[in-house]
């Protein structure tokens, strides 16, 4: 093991590699210009004397074609879709166009794919480190700051590297479930908090986010970082930290699509203000770490290190093949990305139970035959029996899927995607938000019935269901690393919740159409009224 003698020096380690090579790439020209736009629904991909040029794919052309230009004239004042809508535009283009299309993104084409044998064929396309689309934002602010680089803006042997240690520490079991005792008392602070019945629906939404970055805090530091705390000082500094993340997701958003570009170039204003945001996050995350670090020297220093002990932030600083600077890269996006998403994916959770009485019932019947009281902690043999839990959230994020789109990959190889040649380079994003409602794949697929995923005595479902038709966290060697820790979030928070309260909603949303939008995870326009009614 060795020793760890270095304090954590931010800006002064750097990657190597020009990040700005997306700026000196000569743009590249517009798809010609069409005035017909056929649906591809009827392709036979297997005919390969049918197949078609990469120039005739589907998809939105002229001026709305060219590179960087045609992002913007995609999007408001041209279009009514903004950044938050980019779930609502991607769906109408696979309306128009068929399942598969092509849309500029910035500088590149994006080829759009929602058909299951194209979607295949692209996972199996993955060799031991599958390229994904850079996120070239975090990439130039990593090197103009010289800050590490994480796992969102490496790629091959360096991404390996840095990815092989943490699904070691990430991946297993024992991983998440070694924070249950923590997380355990986060959850039940957060539903004394919902037992106030004064709070707006706005606090009620800042307190989803607030329950999600203490619960994510306890995975990265092993600590309690106080975003639950009464203590007006304790929040004011909690609060700037949130409107960070939300300050940081949203910017990653904006330029993940093209839609801001300037910042390639110079640092402009929408640079500065991610960049300002950025800086506290890493400075509040700095900060926590080198505490971390001064507890893995003293450990070492008394004899009473163990390696084997699961906690994320001191095994990941013992480490050999990581420096503190590469813990920094992988703690600051699982904080940021982390709180959001979970925050986002329990509101979408509890709207869908609120809306189905029927299924928050059978949840907390399950509940009461494990003989779970309010108070009492959950036990990783316990969350493994909860059955019907685990389908209920693996229901909502079908029906709620979390993005705009599904990950994307950039191809190794030449295919042939929907009866269209594909080249080798190309960025193909993968529409799981389709699939996943697709009724092709699922059985009423617009109706939420967690009752889908159970498995009988023989380990059947119902009814068979593809593992690529519902992918909320991506597939493969690059899937998402933090899924157990925020699987397991879910579990315990909702248990505890529908535990503790029959959760409702006003009758306006049962026959109202919901409107939602990307931030960059799935949220209400409006934030949701939800009525806890104490249970006997």
């Amino acid at each position: 093991m060795r020793r760890i003698s270095n304090r954590l020096l931010i800006g002064t380690t750097s990657q190597s590699g020009d990040p700005f090579g997306v700026i000196t790439q000569r743009l590249t020209r517009t798809g010609s210009q069409v005035t017909s736009y056929p649906r591809t629904d009827d392709v036979t991909v297997s005919q390969e004397n049918d197949v078609k040029p990469f120039d005739a794919l589907p998809g939105p052309k002229g001026h709305r074609a060219i590179p960087f230009l045609g992002t913007m004239f995609m999007m408001k004042p041209f279009t009514p879709y903004t950044v938050d809508t980019l779930g609502q535009m991607l769906n109408n283009f696979h309306d128009k166009y068929g399942p598969i299309f092509r849309a500029r993104m910035g500088r590149d084409w994006i080829v759009y794919v929602e058909r299951l044998e194209d979607i295949q064929k692209c996972f199996r396309s993955d060799g031991a480190c599958p390229r994904r689309p850079l996120i070239m934002l975090h990439k130039i602010y990593q090197t103009r700051t010289g800050r590490p680089h994480s796992l969102t803006t490496l790629e091959g042997e360096a991404w390996r590297k840095l990815r092989t240690p943490l699904n070691h520490r990430m991946n297993r079991p024992s991983s998440a479930t070694y924070y249950l005792p923590a997380q355990n008392e986060v959850a039940d602070d957060f539903v004394n908090i919902l037992r106030d019945s004064s709070l707006t629906p706005e606090q009620l939404r800042e307190s989803f986010f607030r329950f999600a970055a203490e619960s994510v805090g306890v995975v990265c530091f092993n600590r309690r970082l106080g975003f639950l705390s009464q203590d007006l000082q304790s929040r004011a500094v909690s609060q700037k930290l949130l409107e960070c993340f939300k300050t940081n997701l949203r910017c990653t958003g904006a330029a993940m699509m093209g839609k801001e570009f300037k910042y390639l170039f110079y640092e402009d204003a929408f640079y500065k203000t991610f960049k300002k945001a950025t800086d506290h996050i890493m400075s509040y995350v700095t900060n926590y770490l080198n505490e971390a670090l001064e507890e893995v020297k003293r450990r070492q220093r008394e004899g009473t290190w163990d390696e084997n002990e699961p906690n994320l932030v001191l095994s990941l600083l013992a480490e050999p093949s990581l420096g503190v600077p590469d813990v920094l890269a992988v703690l600051e996006p699982l904080m940021t990305a982390g709180s959001d998403s979970t925050a986002s994916g329990l509101q979408m959770l509890l709207y869908n139970l609120s809306l189905h009485q029927d299924k928050q019932e059978s949840l907390y019947r399950e509940l009461q035959d494990h003989h779970l009281h309010q108070a009492e902690p959950l036990t990783p043999t316990l969350l493994a029996q909860l059955k019907y839990l685990a389908a209920t959230v693996k229901e909502s994020l079908r029906l709620s899927f979390p993005l705009p789109s599904g990950v994307a990959r950039i191809l190794p190889v030449d295919l042939v995607l929907g009866g269209y040649q594909i080249p080798k380079g190309t960025t193909v994003g993968i529409s799981s938000q389709r699939t996943a409602i697709s009724d092709k794949y699922f059985r009423e697929p617009r109706q939420f019935l967690p009752e889908r995923w159970l498995r009988n005595e023989e380990g059947q479902r119902e009814r068979s269901i593809s593992g690529f038709a519902h992918l909320p966290f991506g597939f493969g060697p690059r899937n998402c690393i933090g899924r157990r820790f925020a699987e397991q979030e879910m579990y315990l928070v909702i248990a505890k919740i529908i535990r503790s309260f029959q959760v409702s909603l006003p009758e306006e949303y049962k026959s109202g159409q919901l409107e939602t939008e990307f931030r960059p995870f799935v949220t209400p326009k409006r934030p949701f009224p939800f009525v806890f009614k104490p249970r006997q």
